[in-house]
């Protein structure tokens, strides 16, 4: 498979995870792991593509994955693990900088005082932690200030 063929690959694979009437018909049908295995078929494509293109597309991806797992209506415990998987696996992708624009997305949602869901707060604090692996060390360290100075 060429560059172009992965490229192709990889932007129906972002389409599908966009498109919430099609991710809700085949969420009954896949389950969870629909989510997961999404995330993990982008990564593989991701790693056959120029990688200026490659970190493009996952940065799509992983933003859709993101806006879910950061959305406080998710309370399935399995489906919240099945996006943080999913979102570790388009991490190593990524460029550090886009790492660090989602887990600064990441760092309000756990800092919010009404989230109190731990099934959740797991999920996003492993999520973070993948993407504080890909940082640079400059922006791990600016992540959360207000932490920082409490």
């Amino acid at each position: 498979m060429n560059s172009n063929d992965a490229a192709s690959v990889a932007d129906a694979l972002v389409k599908a995870l966009e498109n919430p009437q099609k991710a809700n018909s085949m969420q009954s049908r896949f389950g969870d792991q629909r989510l997961w295995a999404l995330g993990n078929s982008l990564s593989v494509f991701a790693a056959r593509m120029n990688p200026n293109d490659a970190t493009k597309v996952v940065a799509r991806g992983a933003s859709v994955v993101l806006k879910a797992l950061e959305n406080p209506k998710e309370t399935s415990s399995k489906r919240q693990l099945c996006l943080g998987r999913s979102l570790s696996a388009l991490v190593p992708r990524m460029n550090p900088g886009d790492a660090a624009m989602l887990a600064n997305v990441l760092t309000k949602a756990l800092e919010n005082p009404q989230e109190t869901n731990l099934d959740r707060l797991s999920s996003l604090a492993t999520a973070l932690s993948a993407l504080a692996a890909r940082m640079n060390p400059d922006d791990v360290a600016s992540v959360s200030p207000s932490r920082a100075r409490s």
